[in-house]
């Protein structure tokens, strides 16, 4: 019997492997990007760079797509980039065991992990599905009826899937008065059966003053992945979300715009969409990006550092981090399933790994 479920399991690590890698060539041949890439020439002492590092840590060259997709937007070159196509196939999959994936990256697992520690919270939720079964803000299990009412009147809120969502798929901001959401004009009833067994609907954050002023229409979110690395925590290039025009989401992929923030939580020159267009400032508010600064950003990456410290099973966590209007850090979700590193490499103009992008690269070349 333990024969047959390891083949069965290394026939579906196969099928997932070929899955996301033809995913990420995917996303490379699509018109746009490849338009985007095909605007830089690489010369041939940073083809040889690229050659060097993967050849000698890697075991094979790679397509230098993605080094010129990625050095399009900044116009910086790094040979330390690291493509889609090695990320999420392999060393993502190999940073994050798929068995406590699909465990802790449930978002209502979020506020037992988050508790406890001083000026860090998370959303508080106003009701919860999890299989099936509705639970209150204390978590007592509650019927369907009671679940109802409870949102009857709850104004403005925020409904998320806790299970298979990114890029804010499935994600809606509710506004229900009189049992109507005024948004989409169905009943709270209606809401709720079309959601399936996993999701939550949580209170409507309200953004600290300098992310607000940026757009003040939506909650505008920091990006913050971190990676345990030889018994040390690191953390990729950090950058922030930013809606922009009639958006309620942030999302890059709902369209978006992204800006590197370094450290000390002072912003980039620049901020750039999914199309590379650049902006200096954002388009709505006008406010200029460079030397803009949001002070709390080094207590942030310390907080999610304590976090990714109480679940040290998974190496690499992508969180999604904002700051209340009271100045509170909320930790919004966790990833661990396509985190994607090329934002943070785009915003940065280098590569998220750094220092360690060689030894990472060896490890994942032992398949």
């Amino acid at each position: 019997m333990g024969k047959v479920h390891n083949f069965l399991e290394k026939l579906d690590n196969l099928y997932t492997h070929y899955n996301a890698v033809k995913a990420e060539k995917t996303k490379l041949s699509n018109p746009v990007r490849k338009q985007i890439a095909d605007k830089i020439s690489l010369s041939q002492e940073q083809k040889d760079k690229i050659d060097k590092l993967y050849i000698e840590n890697y075991g094979k060259k790679i397509s230098y797509d993605w080094h010129k997709y990625y050095s399009a937007y900044t116009g910086n070159f790094d040979e330390n980039y690291i493509p889609e196509l090695l990320f999420i196939p392999e060393i993502e999959r190999k940073f994050v065991p798929r068995e406590y994936a699909h465990v802790f990256e449930n978002k209502n697992l979020l506020p037992i992990l988050v508790n406890g520690i001083d000026n860090v919270r998370t959303a508080d939720i106003i009701i919860s599905c999890e299989n099936g079964i509705f639970r209150n803000c204390n978590m007592d299990f509650i019927n369907r009826e009671q679940a109802e009412e409870i949102l009857f009147d709850i104004g403005k809120a925020f409904l998320k899937p806790t299970r298979d969502s990114n890029s804010g798929k499935g994600c809606c901001l509710l506004d229900i008065k009189n049992g109507i959401d005024q948004n989409s004009g169905l009943s709270v009833g209606e809401i709720l059966k079309k959601q399936g067994s996993y999701y939550n609907i949580q209170e409507h954050l309200i953004n600290c003053d300098g992310l607000r002023a940026l757009h003040s229409e939506s909650i505008n979110t920091f990006r913050i992945t971190t990676y345990i690395w030889n018994g040390k925590i690191y953390h990729f290039p950090v950058f922030l979300r930013i809606a922009q025009g009639s958006n309620k989401l942030d999302n890059v992929h709902q369209g978006g715009v992204f800006i590197g923030v370094d450290d000390n939580g002072t912003f980039n020159k620049n901020a750039f969409n999914e199309l590379q267009e650049r902006f200096d400032k954002h388009p709505d508010s006008k406010i200029k990006f460079e030397g803009y600064k949001i002070p709390q950003i080094s207590e942030m990456i310390k907080a999610v550092e304590t976090l990714h410290k109480r679940i040290p099973q998974v190496g690499m966590i992508a969180w999604d981090a904002t700051i209340d209007n009271n100045n509170k850090i909320v930790i919004i979700e966790l990833n661990l399933q396509g985190q994607s590193i090329r934002a943070a490499q785009i915003a940065h103009g280098k590569g998220a790994f750094g220092e360690n992008t060689a030894d990472i690269l060896k490890w994942i070349s032992k398949k």
